[in-house]
């Protein structure tokens, strides 16, 4: 979504653009300042694009070179955080989706071995009423 509404074939106007692409990116920011790495990567897109709708709607004057300021010194402070932050969100992420790829094996080994317990139950009886 956030890509079609600053696309070519949005029905957006540039206004409208320029402050959906200007959120998406103060969005993700503010969420990479956090450490959240999948914010980090939408980052470079997100700063072309806005940068891009920012000249259509504002042209090539100094309301421009501000905004092209202002993004650049955003990113310069992403890139002084270091890669510590992101590391250890990015690690907590992998350990919990590793966590519930675990759960969902242990699920469904729990299932299997109910399917198989009712199974060799249904097979006992069987063979207990032919032997009887």
């Amino acid at each position: 979504m956030q890509g079609l509404g600053t696309s070519d074939a949005s029905p957006l106007s540039v206004q409208d653009q320029y402050k959906l692409a200007n959120d998406n990116f103060d969005t993700d920011y503010q969420a990479a300042m956090g450490g959240d790495y999948d914010a980090l990567t939408r980052l470079q897109s997100e700063s072309q694009t806005a940068l891009s709708v920012d000249k259509q709607w504002l042209g090539s004057g100094t309301d421009y070179s501000k905004a092209y300021q202002d993004m650049l010194t955003k990113l310069q402070a992403i890139g002084n955080l270091g890669a510590d932050t992101f590391t250890a969100n990015l690690a907590k992420q992998l350990a919990a989706q590793q966590v519930d790829a675990t759960l969902q094996v242990n699920k469904s080994i729990q299932t299997m071995q109910a399917a198989i317990t009712a199974e060799l139950k249904q097979f006992i009886r069987v063979q207990t009423l032919k032997a009887a």
